[in-house]
């Protein structure tokens, strides 16, 4: 146990690097605006599902959704969603200034993005089990009653969980800071890859919803990591 508190506080540990790599107070207080970005997501989420109609909204659907089965348990992997969001602002705040903007940018983008879509096409998915005829029940059905009664089953495509973990995942694998650890980010992957798979195991979105939310997260990344920031290094 000595020997491993040692090689984590010795000058050659990657640990030892990261905890001496903070941001400095520049870099924070340039990063601090671009977390608006949540606040004013949050509004806009809750004003666009007052807006989009319960009914009458076209149906995200593919037949492989037939073939998914309901796990209630990964409703672990789906509320966690919020809190990987959370950590990783936190992180990169604390560790990489030009990193938090990034990922501010990649979901202001990308979730903006989703609601306008959603205001001018009405969508929805109608695969939700009715918890009440499911013949079992227990602690992570009653997560799902709660998560169902709270949250519409209306603007769905493309998934903002996807698209968020994609966010994640692109901020922990840009983090240069990070690499001598080696795990953080396939860490992240393997939680965001469950957290993906959990949006249609707890019916809370098709799997066309997966499936658009990918491309659209690549185009989003190019556009934030390799054209907008990209700029800003070469000025």
């Amino acid at each position: 146990m000595k020997k491993h508190l040692t090689f984590l506080l010795s000058p050659d540990s990657p640990a030892k690097g990261l905890l001496s790599r903070h941001a400095t107070k520049k870099e924070r207080f340039g990063a601090i605006p671009w977390l608006a970005v949540f606040p004013l997501y949050l509004l806009a989420y809750f004003a666009v599902e007052a807006i989009v109609p319960l009914e009458d909204y076209w149906v995200s659907y593919l037949p492989l959704d037939d073939y998914i089965p309901f796990v209630e348990q990964y409703v672990v992997f789906y509320v966690m969603w919020y809190a990987l969001l959370a950590i990783t602002g936190l992180y990169l705040l604390l560790f990489n200034g030009e990193g938090l903007k990034k990922y501010c940018a990649f979901i202001g983008i990308g979730f903006f993005t989703v609601l306008i879509f959603s205001l001018f096409f009405p969508n929805g998915q109608d695969l939700r089990p009715d918890l009440a005829t499911l013949g079992r029940e227990n602690f992570f059905t009653h997560i799902l009653e709660g998560i169902y009664s709270a949250d519409t089953n209306t603007n769905v495509i493309p998934s903002m969980h996807v698209i968020g973990c994609f966010g994640i995942m692109f901020a922990f694998w840009d983090a240069r800071e990070l690499r001598p650890l080696k795990w953080p980010a396939p860490l992240m992957t393997f939680l965001c890859v469950n957290v993906i798979l959990s949006t249609t195991f707890v019916k809370q979105h098709s799997i066309l919803d997966t499936f658009t939310a990918i491309p659209f997260s690549i185009l989003v990344y190019l556009l934030v990591y390799k054209v907008i920031f990209r700029k800003k290094k070469m000025k």
